[in-house]
């Protein structure tokens, strides 16, 4: 259990950062001239915090409320340039976070229905999407998670009970039409902050895209919930699965990456592929309406 207990540690301590960091810059911003260097490194700070904070860790509007406090008191100390200019770097920020590293495949749709999903890690950059720390088959990796009516993605901070947690139990559809190639189902759901690091990807559908060489992985999937199997030939839109809480995963959310090469019944294996999903390029703190 003292592995579950460093990680639970570990999140708490990144809920208390993303929770607190913006009051102490605020201030820090509040007691500096507007043209000082100060109040630009701590402006910096703020703005790229803004992209890269898990906000669905306390509450997404809570993002909002941040910015705008830093844009009135960047009003209040300097006039109309310093947030004319923070805009502008928000932009900037935005359009170059949002540009994929590599060409990314159009086409597949988005896994999941019936609420808003946030994107917790995404993107080209580690400064966003942790999987670009890993192996090379993950690097354009998505972890997604549903966001409750008060913008976070579960009730309370860091709950042990996995229906707490908004996205658990939500139906897995496949985004394109393919051949299934590998299915698990018959891993357990762990509490959170336990993990299986013998089976990472623990319950997963693996989908060979038709007329391609590339293959979809979803993952941690709920325990007995794929009701499709190797060999099964799946349309765009077709249920497979629901999320849980299996493999080498702190919290339930969805896993998809897309690859090419490696055993076609082997998740991990392989280089991966950018895409884009429901017609977008998604990075950390991109919300889907779906």
């Amino acid at each position: 259990m003292r592995g579950s207990e460093n990680v639970r540690n570990r999140l708490l301590v990144t809920i208390a950062v993303s929770a607190l960091a913006p009051f102490w810059v605020l201030n820090r911003v509040w007691s500096q001239a507007a043209i000082s260097a100060d109040f630009i490194f701590w402006a910096t700070f703020l703005l790229v915090f803004f992209f890269i904070s898990r906000w669905d860790l306390v509450c997404f509007g809570f993002r909002y409320l941040v910015l705008v406090a830093f844009l009135f008191a960047a009003h209040r100390l300097g006039g109309w340039y310093p947030p004319v200019l923070s805009v502008a770097f928000l932009a900037v920020s935005w359009l170059l976070l949002r540009y994929p590293a590599a060409k990314a495949r159009p086409g597949m749709q988005f896994p999941l229905r019936g609420g808003v999903y946030c994107v917790v890690h995404g993107g080209s950059t580690w400064l966003v999407n942790q999987h670009r720390l890993g192996g090379v088959s993950q690097r354009y990796a998505l972890d997604i998670v549903r966001l409750n009516r008060l913008g976070a993605r579960a009730v309370g901070l860091y709950p042990t009970r996995l229906e707490a947690y908004r996205i658990f139990g939500d139906v897995v559809y496949s985004p394109c039409a393919g051949e299934v190639t590998a299915a698990v189902s018959e891993l357990p759901d762990l509490a959170p902050g336990e993990l299986d690091s013998r089976k990472p990807a623990g319950n997963y559908v693996l989908i060979r895209v038709a007329g391609s060489d590339l293959d979809v992985v979803l993952a941690h999937l709920m325990q007995g919930s794929v009701t499709v199997k190797s060999g099964e030939r799946v349309l765009a839109g077709q249920a497979l699965a629901r999320v849980g809480n299996s493999g080498r995963t702190t919290e339930p959310h969805l896993h998809v990456h897309v690859k090419r090469g490696g055993e076609r019944d082997t998740p991990l294996e392989g280089i991966g592929v950018p895409v884009r999903l429901g017609g977008k390029w998604l990075v950390r703190n991109s919300l889907v309406r779906a």
